[in-house]
């Protein structure tokens, strides 16, 4: 027990070195980083970005780095725990876990790529078109930090929709013939999901729920192909 304990810790630490070295790796270069994610809203040409507290020149760098941060280390995290509780599984387990830990990385990572690329640029078109004549569009700095990363997080969050549903089909809660005669019913919830996470604007909710509903087809034929590989 003690073993698994020194193991167990050894992880975390890894874990929070890894932190900290992306943590001062984004702080060093952090007006690169600035530049980089604000173009959706200076390069689009959608408004100007202002600062308006005193010390927020000096706190946005740490607030970005350490979300940043998180958002990178979250492979290492979960190889981390996988190798950690491996050697326990069965064959058959430990095939399940790690196909669908690489295929849930790479679909929260996809996420955050829509957000930002596609979704955040239609949504600034989208307020900026609300506004009256003579007004300018000026958000703070924090306020589109943080909406920005919000909405990446919660499209990856989104994104590991399929991924349930293939982890459900595997371990037997449901088959693959069934979920595909729900089609008509979680294709409206996937609609339903869009419209809360997303702007009231319908190409935001297109924009995230088309890419699911493609992603839970191509994991329902994972999922189906592995589960004849699992019971031969």
């Amino acid at each position: 027990m003690i073993e698994y304990w020194f193991e167990f810790r050894r992880r975390i630490i890894i874990c929070i070195i890894s932190y900290f070295i992306c943590f001062g790796t984004y702080c060093v270069f952090y007006e690169s980083i600035y530049h980089w994610l604000t173009l959706p809203i200076i390069a689009g040409q959608h408004g100007m970005l202002v600062s308006q507290d005193i010390i927020g020149p000096l706190v946005m760098p740490i607030q970005l780095s350490a979300s940043l941060s998180l958002i990178t280390i979250m492979p290492i995290v979960i190889y981390q725990l996988l190798s950690f509780i491996r050697p326990a599984l069965y064959p058959n387990e430990k095939k399940v876990l790690e196909v669908s830990c690489a295929i849930a990385i790479l679909f929260f990572y996809i996420g955050c790529a829509i957000s930002f690329f596609i979704v955040e640029p239609v949504l600034l078109d989208f307020v900026k078109g609300w506004l009256p004549k003579g007004i300018l569009f000026l958000p703070t700095v924090s306020s589109y930090m943080a909406f920005s990363l919000d909405m990446a997080i919660a499209f990856g969050v989104a994104f590991e929709c399929p991924i349930v549903v293939m982890i459900l089909v595997l371990f037997d809660f449901v088959s693959v013939a069934w979920v595909r005669s729900k089609r008509p019913w979680w294709v409206v919830g996937l609609f339903f999901i869009a419209m809360i996470l997303t702007p009231p604007d319908v190409y935001s909710q297109i924009a995230l729920a088309l890419p699911i509903w493609g992603m839970m087809e191509c994991v329902l034929f994972v999922a189906n192909y592995l589960k004849k590989d699992l019971s031969d």
